[in-house]
């Protein structure tokens, strides 16, 4: 099996077969979007849930946070990930005047991240190399804007402009501008919300690919 077509052709590529596609999926009981109470300030607050390394490229939300908060002053972040960078990054938000804007979270537990994601709106991921990513995922669940880089892995579930927005890999300047317009712009952020649910719902429900995994590997047993 293979999470993803962009998966899939790599392994096809090396071992000469057709694997099945399939995604174990989010567990839509728990990663969903929760406005019980309202959370005003999630309006304006952004997150990334990846860990603080270089194969994700964080630097790259580091370099573009001061220019968003200059640019849209409500803002606020939520950095998730553990990483040998952190005080790194966070020396760099108080360099530039942005230590209360963003918020350092260090490594969450997955029973946690539900939570934390329905305190944003945007997710944004930087990683210049992905397959369908679970984080994407979660988040897409739990409601929120994708703004994520412009990689096959993020292209089989995001349409740009429409459920999220792709952006060039590792382009501060291009992701900067996106966001701020995502910001600003609530009506795409209810329609993504509406489309990732249903996307989520159909593709990537954890219990129905369980069930399409199971039956498969029955299957096999009986060969």
């Amino acid at each position: 099996t293979a999470p993803s077509d962009y998966m899939s052709n790599i392994i096809k590529n090396i071992v000469h077969v057709n694997p099945i596609i399939i995604q174990y999926g989010v567990d839509t009981t728990v990663f969903k979007r929760n406005d019980s109470p309202p959370d005003q300030n999630r309006e304006n607050a952004v997150i990334s849930a990846r860990a603080l390394t270089n194969k994700y490229d964080i630097q790259t939300i580091i370099n573009a946070l001061p220019l968003i908060i200059n640019k849209h002053p409500e803002t606020t972040a939520i950095i998730a990930g553990s990483g040998d960078k952190k005080d790194l990054f966070a020396e760099s938000m108080k360099k530039n005047k942005c230590e209360e804007k963003v918020t350092f979270e260090g490594e969450v537990p997955n029973n946690k991240m539900p939570e934390l994601l329905n305190k944003a709106s945007v997710y944004i991921s930087t990683s210049p190399s992905d397959g369908i990513s679970i984080s994407l995922l979660e988040a897409m669940a739990c409601g929120l804007f994708p703004i994520v880089t412009d990689i096959p892995g993020n292209r089989e579930v995001i349409t740009n402009n429409q459920n999220g927005i792709l952006f060039e890999t590792g382009n501060v300047t291009n992701l900067v501008d996106k966001v701020v317009s995502a910001l600003k712009n609530k009506e795409l952020q209810q329609k993504a919300s509406e489309m990732n649910k249903k996307i989520i719902e159909e593709r990537f429900s954890m219990s129905k690919n369980l069930s399409v995994i199971e039956d498969m590997y029955e299957r096999l047993l009986r060969i």
